[in-house]
């Protein structure tokens, strides 16, 4: 319970508590009148007591205490303060509490809605050729968020092992952050086995590497096969460059290995990774085809 204010400077009765004499002399100027106008003989608001009913991040409200002389001034819930709620006010306080709780559960149940990939029409996804060609709008519908992220995290491991012997390669390579402990040991041996043949295969075409194979003419002649780059200059000719950047070097290989833990995980194991909603849910797993030859590699590999 708090001491405050309340006003009284219209007939009508104006509802509105506060704490602060200085933010009533502010709500004075609503009603067309000046906190200077206020005296004991006409005053505009008055000294009262308040109880909290609902409180919100940023957001604080009171109802009004009455005053009831027939209870003691001990003893009680109220104790030396000689108040007591009135029975109206006891109902609004039970009332505003049903809210709050009505409040609670509806964030919620929007948070947990949030959570589920809605119909993505009229979204960028649904606009850009490459995306609808490949069917990506509706291949994430109705996934959860969470386990979107999780069919391609790189799995976080204790052991310092899983690098794959790379020659200078990022810690945190085959770490995704947010990841958790994957204890599945062929997914892990799958990533350590690529991590290591991308980096082999890198040292062919590193400036720094001395097994480079990749000389400034055989890039020049490999950029010649793009298609539709055979009337580049040969100023111009050298899309393919033998040099990466390691930050850049680490990213396309992070992707590469993501793109494998998502096919083991939606594709390859039995359970698919994500939870369908109902009997009729379709989730990637029916979706995504394999050919013979993917099929027979992965056998082979576990």
């Amino acid at each position: 319970m708090y001491e405050g204010y309340i006003c009284t400077c219209t007939e009508v009765q104006c509802d509105y508590c506060t704490r602060r004499a200085r933010k009533m002399y502010d709500h004075m100027p609503v009603h067309g009148r000046k906190a200077s106008e206020h005296t004991n003989a006409m005053p505009l608001w008055r000294a009262c007591k308040l109880q909290t009913y609902f409180t919100a991040k940023g957001l604080i409200d009171y109802f009004l205490v009455e005053e009831d002389p027939s209870l003691p001034l001990t003893g009680g819930a109220l104790a030396g303060s000689g108040l007591a709620m009135a029975s109206t006010s006891q109902e609004e306080g039970k009332l505003f509490e049903d809210l709050k709780a009505d409040i609670i559960q509806a964030s919620r149940d929007l948070d947990k809605e949030a959570e589920i990939v809605q119909d993505v029409e009229a979204s960028r996804a649904d606009r850009v050729p490459w995306l609808v060609h490949t069917g990506f709008p509706t291949h994430l519908q109705g996934l959860r968020d969470t386990e979107i992220m999780s069919s391609y995290a790189l799995p976080r491991s204790g052991d310092d092992d899983g690098d794959g012997g790379g020659d200078g390669g990022d810690d945190d390579d085959g770490e995704e952050e947010g990841g958790a402990v994957d204890t599945d040991v062929d997914l892990g041996r799958i990533l350590a086995a690529v991590e290591s043949t991308l980096r082999d295969a890198y040292k062919l075409c590193s400036d720094k590497s001395p097994d480079r194979k990749m000389t400034q003419q055989r890039a020049k002649r490999l950029s010649n096969f793009r298609s539709d780059d055979s009337h580049m200059s040969s100023a111009k000719a050298s899309k393919f460059r033998s040099f990466k950047n390691e930050s850049s070097l680490t990213s396309y290989f992070r992707i590469t290995k993501q793109l494998l833990a998502y096919y083991y995980r939606v594709v390859y194991r039995e359970d698919g990774h994500f939870t369908r909603g109902d009997e009729s849910h379709v989730v990637p797993q029916d979706i995504i085809e394999t050919t013979p030859l993917q099929r027979q590699a992965i056998e082979d590999v576990i």
